[in-house]
């Protein structure tokens, strides 16, 4: 019976232990001096903006659009089953327009599959080809340089890029949702500086993308996944294009101000991610073994939680490896979990202080135990009712601020 329990308790310990060291271990590396890279020629772009009922706040990103474009750029909205008035407002903005009504297609994948056959045909009946297309969300701006960054870079390295897409909280917002903006700016710069900075591919975080024409032209595109960016992301990974991070685009956007759709959105983007998790970890293992050392990391990196899970896997597994340790007198799974979390919390704290003081106050950050507390629910509906669905978020009515980012 000893045995069993200390078998279990090293388990428990080695489990939980083992995404905060690799959470750690990326959030040290971002406070590594940034990469130069090299700036290519600016050549011509296609920017595809998949389109779902976006008449609220399209023009707004049309216009920003309109300031970063040069001569020979194109901009396709792809209003994508659209019933309002997304297509006419794209129309007014000059921009050309893919019109598609899939009823048994929804979701962001079909919209981008849409746009990038649109492409094919401009091709096939002479246009010449983009060289690099570049998709951002229709509710998304671009920061001061950041389309030339992401077409410059992504034509002269050939490969997909990933720009830092960060979501903001509204001006009045409560420290639960500065929460919400940290827990994003670690998951989509502060860890993807740090991976990139191992010279390792990243995830792909949704909006700010871009692929060279060659590659993308050729991707499955058109699937029914929640959470399509990452799972396209890990596929390039298998296949040897596992994108980098050009942390010199950024791309903003706010997250919802209702709060139903706010915890609606993060449901679709925490159950899409979980089941990714379950589903590509193994095989991404598996490529790892037969030498393919980018998708063993990607696992690595996958295993990672969203933060407020992992907030409770932790304190969870101390409460009962504390109870081991009383019961037992073994002071090493404890210890192992004890020494992860000191580290994952330091690391966490630094990069705060270097990313993260303009999102959250470091007295705000207390609030991660009521924060991971409000998501329980979510989680446990996971086995039981998980949302599998694309479901679009209704949109807040604020504007973006596109003030510079230091470091």
């Amino acid at each position: 019976m000893m045995m069993l329990l200390s078998v279990l308790a090293f388990t428990l310990s080695v489990l939980v232990s083992l995404p905060l060291l690799v959470l750690a271990i990326e959030c040290f590396l971002a406070l590594l001096p940034a990469k130069n890279r090299v700036l290519g020629e600016r050549k011509p772009c296609a920017l595809l903006i998949p389109a779902f009922n976006e008449e609220q706040g399209l023009g707004a990103t049309l216009q920003n659009i309109q300031t970063q474009v040069v001569v020979g750029d194109r901009v396709i909205v792809v209003a994508h089953n659209c019933t309002d008035r997304t297509a006419e407002i794209a129309r007014e903005f000059g921009t050309e327009v893919v019109m598609k009504n899939e009823a048994g297609k929804r979701g962001k994948g079909f919209a981008l599959e849409a746009g990038v056959d649109y492409l094919k045909q401009c091709v096939a009946s002479g246009s010449a080809p983009p060289e690099v297309v570049v998709i951002v969300d229709a509710d998304c701006l671009f920061a001061e340089g950041a389309l030339d960054s992401l077409v410059r870079i992504s034509g002269s390295e050939e490969r997909p890029l990933q720009a830092q897409y960060l979501m903001h909280s509204s001006e009045n917002a409560k420290p639960l949702g500065r929460l919400s903006a940290f827990a994003f700016l670690t998951k989509n710069r502060i860890r993807l500086r740090g991976l990139d900075r191992a010279g390792l591919a990243v995830p792909l975080t949704g909006s700010g993308m871009a692929f060279p024409w060659g590659l993308i032209k050729n991707l499955n595109l058109g699937t029914s996944e929640i959470v399509e960016d990452l799972d396209l992301g890990l596929q390039l990974v298998i296949a040897g294009h596992g994108p980098k991070f050009c942390e010199a685009a950024r791309v903003d956007s706010f997250f919802p101000s209702a709060p139903q759709a706010a915890y609606e959105q993060r449901t679709r983007w925490e159950h899409g991610y979980l089941m990714q998790m379950i589903k590509k970890v193994p095989a991404l293992f598996r490529e790892g073994l037969r030498g393919n050392w980018q998708a063993g990391a990607a696992g690595l990196d996958l295993l990672v939680p969203p933060l407020s899970l992992l907030v409770m896997l932790a304190a969870l597994a101390s409460f009962l490896l504390t109870a081991y340790f009383a019961y037992s007198r073994d002071l090493l799974p404890i210890m192992i979990l004890m020494v992860s979390c000191a580290l994952a919390s330091t690391s966490l704290f630094l990069t705060w202080f270097r990313f993260g003081r303009q999102t959250i106050t470091l007295l705000e950050i207390l609030w991660i135990p009521a924060y991971a507390g409000r998501k329980v629910s979510m989680y446990l509906a996971l086995p039981f009712n998980a949302q599998r669905e694309w479901k679009r978020t209704e949109r807040s009515n604020h504007s973006v601020p596109l003030a510079s980012q230091k470091d």
